[in-house]
């Protein structure tokens, strides 16, 4: 209190110095407020800025790939070649990132460019045993096609008879070969004879005297016949048969 009674912060030089510490902490507030958010919005407009869509460059040769990317800041990397059926040779077939990826300014594109369709011999197989066939054709770096059969007089059985393609036709990797392999002979065949009622041995020599297997004789119960006559017989009389199939005998068990 001053003598005539008056507080001494109600004096006019008093106020007026703190009203003026109080507008300037307010003004250093506010402009500490503004600087924070002006480098919060820098620093994430400068990393928006930096991101780009990668574009595509598939199917463009290297050069004019690279000029792409350029415009994007981006540059380009041949990581490897490959063989492929679809793609010119020269052009991309493949990048990383793809097409449409955000990524970040002066980052690599790896790219694989392609040597296109790699041309190779297709080997004579004709006279060929059929497992030495496929063995050929996988060391050759082809496929094994369609595997179709016919009997031949002339060839002997297991062998390629005919190949498709043919031999020295200009084919590219991966591409298949369809073999015709031989059965041998045709088999002439022959109507099965009636044995039934006949004694089994003799009907055994019967069919060995005519050039078929020696057949196989057994005997069962629950059959009406005669001691060692044939009760019943597989095949069945009039089926068709080969000097190969197994004909089985059936007799009477005493």
């Amino acid at each position: 209190m001053t003598s005539n009674g008056t507080s001494w912060w109600s004096r006019p030089v008093v106020r007026a110095v703190l009203n003026g510490v109080l507008r300037f902490g307010t003004l250093l507030a506010v402009l500490g407020l503004l600087f924070a958010g002006s480098a919060i919005y820098s620093m994430r407009h400068a990393l928006v800025g930096r991101e780009v869509t990668v574009p595509d460059v598939i199917d463009l040769d290297p050069a004019e790939a690279a000029l792409v990317l350029a415009e994007r800041r981006l540059t380009l990397e041949v990581s490897r070649e490959r063989y492929d059926l679809r793609v010119e040779a020269g052009k991309i077939l493949a990048q990383d990132p793809p097409a449409g990826a955000e990524t970040k300014r002066d980052r690599k594109v790896k790219v694989i460019t392609s040597l296109g369709s790699k041309v190779i011999t297709i080997p004579d197989l004709r006279g060929s045993a059929v497992r030495k066939a496929q063995i050929t054709l996988r060391q050759q770096g082809l496929r094994l096609g369609n595997l179709s059969y016919i009997h031949s007089p002339e060839v002997r059985e297991s062998q390629v008879i005919s190949q498709e393609p043919l031999p020295e036709a200009d084919r590219v990797r991966d591409d298949r070969v369809n073999l015709l392999v031989s059965q041998g002979p045709n088999e002439e065949s022959f109507v099965m004879p009636d044995l039934v009622g006949m004694d089994a041995e003799r009907a055994r020599q019967l069919l060995k005297r005519s050039g078929f297997r020696a057949a196989n004789v057994v005997a069962e119960p629950g059959y009406e016949s005669s001691d060692g006559a044939v009760a019943r017989q597989h095949p069945l009389a009039g089926y068709p048969v080969t000097k190969r199939d197994v004909i089985t005998l059936f007799t009477h068990e005493s």
